[in-house]
């Protein structure tokens, strides 16, 4: 069994403690914001080195690979010409029409 000591003093000490370390990773952040942002970035981080961007600890978490997937064919869309029928006729071809009409009567509305 795990027993912890919460005296007043193990608890300042503790807090104590707790400043420094927040304090220092602090001036970390803000050395490391100084060297990524300021006016002489271009030779501190580069390409080939990059490592130099993540402090001790804050290294990103390693992702996992992505399972590998099979191609999907491409295709293309056709697109629409504007201006031109889908149908062409050609002029050859016999025209003929029909008019379908109604009696007069039935032309007037009765409810008018």
């Amino acid at each position: 069994m795990i027993t912890q000591d919460f005296s007043v003093e193990n608890l300042k000490e503790e807090i104590k403690h707790l400043k420094d370390e927040n304090l220092y990773l602090k001036e970390q952040i803000e050395l490391f914001k100084r060297k990524l942002f300021g006016k002489k970035s271009e030779k501190i981080i580069g390409p080939s080195n990059e490592e130099q961007l993540y402090l001790p600890g804050f290294e990103p978490p390693v992702q996992p690979p992505a399972p590998k997937k099979d191609p999907i064919a491409a295709h293309e869309r056709t697109r629409k010409s504007k201006g031109e029928d889908k149908i062409t006729l050609s002029d050859d071809l016999p025209i003929e029409k029909h008019i379908l009409d109604i009696p007069e009567e039935e032309k007037i509305c009765s409810e008018t």
